[in-house]
């Protein structure tokens, strides 16, 4: 029986970074490797996760971190598969983007239409997208190395936002 591929496309929390260390978790802790876990053999979980992605912003202090350039690279390196996760944002919330979760949500707009787009042209099966909001952004930001760069409480509130 052939494994139902699932590749999980997203930023550090995809990757499993852990902030009190800066150093990756263990498989068995990164959600990826929870789902793996869960799902069991019939399912290969495949992580796509780069630290500091974001949906399609570039970043010139970070660099090489554009979601929207890197996704159909990432599509023809993994196919076939029958489930894209999609989980993105956290990242396009740093204070000098400025951006709202309008913002945000067009950002995805136009990566989810890449995707389709190159599904239906250059995929046998198109695949399924699961479209995951980001993690909300903790309270605790401002204790974090980070907080100053996410802009404190305007990244709390519009993480809390972007589900909607």
């Amino acid at each position: 029986m052939e494994q139902i591929r699932i590749v999980c496309f997203g930023d550090s929390n995809t990757w499993g970074y852990d902030p009190r260390t800066s150093e990756r978790f263990p498989q068995k802790v990164r959600w990826t490797g929870l789902l793996q876990e869960k799902l069991g053999l019939k399912y290969q979980v495949i992580e796509e996760g780069q630290n500091g992605r974001t949906i399609a912003t570039e970043d010139p202090c970070e660099g090489e971190k554009n979601g929207l350039s890197m996704i159909v690279p990432c599509m023809e390196s993994q196919k076939p598969f029958d489930l894209l996760i999609l989980m993105l944002g956290t990242n396009d919330l740093k204070g000098k983007f400025g951006y709202c979760a309008m913002d945000v949500a067009g950002e995805m707009e136009r990566m989810l239409e890449k995707i389709r787009i190159y599904g239906k042209y250059h995929m046998t099966k198109e695949p399924r997208i699961l479209l995951v909001s980001p993690v909300h952004v903790g309270e605790t930001i401002r204790e974090s190395w980070l907080g100053e760069c996410f802009g404190y409480e305007h990244a709390v509130r519009v993480s809390r936002e972007l589900a909607e």
